[in-house]
């Protein structure tokens, strides 16, 4: 990454749980984050990504991967108690978890439907609802990321 978009301080000692964060857009804003001097959270459903990403990301800064599903209205809520637990509070949560189909839009089964409503829709309210009460006592902060194929399709991507 060339260029910081933050102040070099500017989230000095404020707690950011990411999710999707072990790869891709939710990685990247991790690392942001975590040179503007924040302490990060981030919570993947891969143990040895996570463990991956957290391992290089340390050396940035301070960061914890919490293995954890957005479809999971437990693995929610136990991720941001543990955010909470060591951090101490909840100041940003950033929603970056997400996945697609690639195909036809009549080859996208029933399943396929259920788990990409469920990781990009669901999955975002169900993180959003556990953190909102820490994030109200911070005067914290959410910040919802999405690809860009709502503003430019992507071939057999239903």
């Amino acid at each position: 990454m060339s260029k910081t978009i933050f102040a070099p301080d500017v989230f000095a000692g404020k707690s950011v749980l990411i999710s999707g964060g072990t790869s891709g857009i939710g990685y990247a804003a991790a690392a942001m984050f975590l040179s503007s001097g924040a302490r990060v959270v981030l919570m993947g459903r891969d143990q040895m990504r996570g463990k991956g990403a957290e391992e290089q990301l340390s050396a940035t800064g301070r960061v914890l991967f919490c293995a954890g599903d957005v479809r999971s209205l437990s693995d929610c809520s136990r991720v941001v108690a543990e955010a909470i637990r060591c951090h101490g509070a909840l100041d940003v949560l950033v929603n970056a978890a997400g996945i697609y189909h690639e195909g036809a839009l009549d080859a996208l089964s029933a399943e396929e439907l259920d788990a990409l409503l469920d990781t990009n829709i669901k999955g975002t309210i169900h993180l959003s609802q556990a953190a909102l009460p820490h994030l109200r006592r911070a005067r914290g902060n959410i910040v919802n990321i999405a690809s860009d194929a709502g503003l430019h399709g992507n071939y057999f991507c239903a």
